[in-house]
């Protein structure tokens, strides 16, 4: 009866040269749509109950949280989205990490972040998850990691599953 967070990155994106707002391509959308299928039959397997997605306002990461999130709403997940500063490639993980600490979710739900490398890296690293590299990141791949179970900052999280992305 845990509380969840769950770090995405988008899908693939066309070349900046192609068109500079990056929209998903047509694999990046595949790609995007199967992750939400994965994470929904995951977060279901966990007794996830809602889920509260915030995404940076890059185009490809907002193409992919609607995505997951229509994923969601099929296995009956409410899920709101919404866009959030604090997630594009270059932004402070700082402000991430004490974000997740302070809307931790009630019990039975999840917090989930699409986002962009190097950020996502960064933030499963602050969060005791040394080992992980940002090829741990795939396009359209990422964590479920359980929340501890008290706010003792010494207690920690527990990395459940990672998403490939395909």
């Amino acid at each position: 009866m845990g509380s969840y967070v769950v770090l995405l990155r988008h899908g693939t994106a066309v070349a900046e040269e192609a068109d500079p707002e990056r929209p998903l391509d047509s694999e990046g959308t595949m790609q995007a749509s199967m992750t939400g299928l994965e994470v929904g039959a995951t977060l279901t397997g966990y007794g996830v109950k809602q889920v509260r997605l915030l995404h940076s306002s890059k185009l490809r990461a907002k193409q992919t949280a609607e995505l997951v999130a229509k994923e969601l709403e099929n296995v009956k997940i409410p899920t709101t989205v919404s866009e959030t500063e604090g997630l594009k490639p270059n932004d402070d993980f700082k402000g991430i990490i004490a974000r997740i600490k302070k809307e931790r979710p009630e019990p039975k739900s999840a917090l989930l972040l699409v986002g962009h490398l190097p950020q996502l890296h960064k933030v499963s690293t602050a969060l005791g998850f040394d080992a992980l590299e940002e090829k741990d990141f795939p396009a359209a791949g990422g964590l479920l990691i359980e929340y501890p179970e008290t706010d003792d900052p010494e207690e920690e999280w527990d990395l459940l599953r990672q998403f490939d992305g395909e």
